[in-house]
């Protein structure tokens, strides 16, 4: 079974991910975009899966001239 560490060496793991996109993103070397409110990462709904995809490519779309910027 697992335990609480297990939770925490996750934790840990994510943390570390985010601070290294964070600093990939600072040295102009990727490009982060974030939603605008906490995401449920476990929903099943349909209707908020499909809200939170909206989301995301209303983000991109938002985005675009920088993402293309980017990529040149």
């Amino acid at each position: 079974s697992r335990g609480l560490g297990d939770v925490y060496k996750r934790q840990k793991l994510y943390n570390n991910q985010i601070q290294f996109c964070e600093e990939l993103e600072r040295r102009g070397k990727a490009l982060i975009f974030r939603p605008s409110e906490a995401l449920d990462s476990f929903q099943k709904n349909t209707s908020e899966l499909e809200r939170y995809w909206k989301m995301g490519y209303d983000l991109a779309k938002a985005n675009a001239d920088r993402i293309r910027d980017f990529m040149n």
